[in-house]
């Protein structure tokens, strides 16, 4: 039987990509937002916090590339020689009015980033449970 399950629990709020959202925290007390959820506000040291479903769009903070496989463990993904790994690109998506997410920019050519520009939640196969399953995990894209 083939399933589909996020990376981790409490990630998202489903698994439709057009209705997606990540969660995290918000501190009752402060208010400041986080990602991934946490059990205190670092803000504030508050162990009052509350989940939060967080915007579906922000902005492009910051970027870089990495160009090796990350090691194994603790990643988990397709398995490749080293010299075919393809580079990925990570950064900071701000999201408006709440925080900075680090995360997957789901792109091929870093000719299509740019500082600022809007950017969009989007789920992706991460890799394949034993059971051939996919295991999802999120992403942000070039705003349409």
């Amino acid at each position: 039987m083939n399933t589909t399950a996020a990376i981790a629990e409490d990630l998202v709020t489903s698994l439709d990509e057009q209705t997606a959202r990540l969660l995290g925290a918000r501190c009752r007390d402060c208010g400041v937002y986080s990602f991934p959820k946490r059990l205190g506000c670092a803000y504030c040291s508050s162990a009052n916090l509350e989940t939060a479903e967080l915007s579906r769009r922000g902005t492009l903070w910051t970027w870089t590339s990495q160009s090796f496989r990350p090691p194994s463990p603790p990643y988990l993904g397709p398995e490749c020689p080293t010299e075919d790994f393809a580079p990925i690109y990570v950064g900071y998506v701000e999201l408006p009015n709440q925080c900075r997410v680090i995360s997957r920019l789901l792109v091929n050519d870093p000719e299509e980033l740019q500082i600022g520009m809007e950017l969009e939640l989007a789920l992706f196969e991460f890799r394949q449970d034993a059971e051939g399953g996919s295991v999802v995990s999120y992403g942000f894209r070039p705003a349409r």
